[in-house]
């Protein structure tokens, strides 16, 4: 079995990226994400880059089994289950907006940045954390939807209120922040 690795990235490098799109997107620090609207948006900001995204049946084959939505790095297609959409809709304290900004994140680290990709492995050897894909777009859709700037000083419900995401993730945030997550992926990042 292999594994997917992608160029190693710093979590402050994710944070400085999901800023800078903040910035593009002219969007405040403590203004929250309406992820149905971002993706229209980015449709057209990013056309020269080949960003597309598709509501697909939850059923359809595309995703793999606990796939919620799927990034596919060589068209630039997202493709997101129609129940992954209803929820962003729906505006609700909800895990949709992570799951959707998850995939910005993969089409923007590892699409757009010119000489960023993905490479499977033959190796036995898992990727170190910060060359893990899925761990870079989970930190820039956590830095994208809730930016350390205003986060940082806030607790967890404060989190989830301003920003309208799940008490999950909201909590997960407010942890990491706190420094605890330092420890914890230093010790990832030595032992692979």
């Amino acid at each position: 079995m292999g594994y997917v690795y992608a160029k190693p990235l710093k979590i402050v490098e994710i944070r400085n990226i999901a800023q800078d799109v903040r910035r593009f997107l002219k969007l405040s620090d403590n203004e929250r994400i309406n992820a149905p609207k971002l993706l229209d948006a980015l449709c057209v900001l990013w056309e020269d880059y080949g960003f597309q995204y598709m509501v697909m049946p939850d059923d359809d084959p595309v995703f793999e089994k606990g796939e919620e939505a799927k990034t596919d790095i060589s068209s630039g297609m997202i493709y997101i289950k129609e129940s992954v959409m209803h929820e962003a809709c729906r505006h609700k304290y909800k895990r949709a907006p992570f799951t959707i900004c998850h995939e910005i994140g993969h089409f923007a680290l590892h699409r757009m940045l010119g000489g960023v990709s993905l490479a499977r492995s033959t190796s036995e050897r898992k990727p170190r954390v910060f060359e893990d894909p899925e761990w870079q777009a989970d930190r820039f859709a956590s830095e994208f939807l809730m930016p350390a700037a205003v986060a940082r000083g806030m607790t967890a419900e404060q989190i989830r209120k301003t920003y309208c995401v799940s008490r999950g993730c909201a909590e997960c945030r407010h942890e990491k922040l706190g420094g605890e997550f330092i420890g914890e992926d230093i010790k990832k990042y030595l032992k692979n």
